[in-house]
């Protein structure tokens, strides 16, 4: 699980796992919830990118639902 800070406070979360399919690994999103998402959703991305590449996974994926 992934947490957001805006100070002490958590304005979101998220949580994520890797899967090794049989020609990927990849690093998937399963749920990703929170206030003020646009003002932090960036920052996260481009901090699953970082780890994805650490992790060696070759790409990310998410799945979902609006609300």
């Amino acid at each position: 699980m992934w947490l957001v800070y805006e100070g002490a406070e958590i304005v979101g979360a998220v949580t994520t796992e890797i899967n090794q399919y049989p020609n990927r690994r990849l690093l998937t999103i399963d749920a990703l919830a929170g206030e003020r998402l646009k003002e932090w959703l960036a920052l996260i991305l481009s901090t699953f990118d970082a780890y994805a590449r650490d992790m060696h996974c070759d790409g990310i994926e998410m799945g979902g639902r609006p609300g």
